[in-house]
């Protein structure tokens, strides 16, 4: 019931069901699959990624997975490049 809860609101009531506190429900800490994929895509921002194009949620849950990965710091500092020349396009002068 949990895992559904969330999707009812408080407009919705069940006699006898109390719903418990979720840990990232502050969205505080390492996103996850429950995260929205806005929420997680606002994470990496604060690390200065920023993935081209649409990315889905399981993309960026991997560029999570990427960013947090103890021998990631190389492969992130690419991340942030990548990101970098994609926001220059070279028009501009």
């Amino acid at each position: 019931m949990d895992k559904y809860a969330f999707r009812l609101g408080a407009d919705y009531k069940i006699e006898g069901y109390k719903a418990s506190k979720v840990a990232d429900s502050d969205l505080s800490g390492v996103p996850d699959s429950t995260w929205s994929r806005s929420d997680i895509a606002k994470w990496l921002s604060n690390y200065d990624i920023k993935p081209k194009g649409y990315a889905t949620k399981t993309t960026l849950l991997s560029l999570v997975e990427t960013v947090m990965s103890p021998d990631g710091v190389e492969e992130t500092e690419a991340l942030v490049e990548e990101s970098l020349a994609e926001e220059t396009t070279g028009d501009e002068e």
